[in-house]
């Protein structure tokens, strides 16, 4: 397993550290255009998307995917370590949102109450949910990329860039009736938005959402072990 996450790392340890750098930029970016630490917060979690999307590139290039599996690991680690990786970008992302909210903060606050940032800085309300932000963002994340891992290391990017709209498509679709108006949750989602509204706690809504975002990645991994070790290379 340790050789397995040296060779994801050693392929896409600088790119990794581009795409933090990036989203840095970005969030800084959005947080000041929104004058809001929890939308800019959100913005580092599509970090683990961009991730996902060139591990799986780089496994169609200059036959990396065949090169690898020459070395002293089965293709199950390959799975495993590959989402092992998914999983520590994830935890990056979401440690990199607060970090930057936290940041911008801290400058705001120097800059007294009349200044252009003033609304960047943390109040009681906003640091309740300064942490919950990027966890929720994150996880919803990892979910999309649950669903794009088994498509892609089965039948390679080419194909799951067709497949994967698709799929997430209909997941919104139906989550979007299972939550609307007249749909079975509806009063749970109404109940949430109310919780959040009258300033009550987040903590369970982030510790159920990012547990059944770690079941589903346990899910999805051991389903991809399975359709990568039938894949043909």
């Amino acid at each position: 397993m340790r050789t397995t996450i040296q060779a994801e790392l050693t392929a896409t340890g600088r790119l990794l550290a581009q795409l933090l750098a990036v989203s840095t930029l970005v969030s800084v970016f959005v947080s000041v255009a929104t004058q809001s630490v929890a939308t800019g917060g959100a913005v580092p979690a599509m970090t683990l998307m961009s991730y996902v999307f060139s591990t799986l590139a780089y496994d169609e290039a200059n036959g990396w995917q065949g090169f690898r599996l020459t070395l002293p690991i089965s293709r199950q680690n390959v799975v495993v370590g590959r989402y092992l990786a998914s999983l520590a970008v994830a935890i990056l992302s979401a440690l990199l949102g607060a970090a930057v909210a936290c940041a911008l903060s801290a400058v705001a606050s120097t800059l007294g109450a009349d200044s252009y940032l003033a609304p960047l800085v943390l109040t009681e309300e906003t640091h309740k949910t300064i942490w919950a932000v990027p966890a929720l963002s994150v996880a919803a994340v990892l979910v999309m990329v649950d669903v794009m891992f088994p498509l892609g290391m089965r039948s390679g990017l080419t194909r799951a860039v067709r497949l994967v709209p698709v799929v997430l498509c209909l997941l919104f679709v139906g989550g979007g009736t299972l939550v609307g108006n007249d749909g079975p949750l509806s009063a749970a989602m109404a109940d949430i938005v109310a919780m959040i509204e009258g300033g009550g706690s987040v903590l369970p809504l982030v510790v159920g959402v990012v547990v059944i975002a770690l079941v589903l990645h346990l899910v999805s991994m051991l389903i991809t072990v399975q359709l990568y070790a039938r894949r043909e290379l």
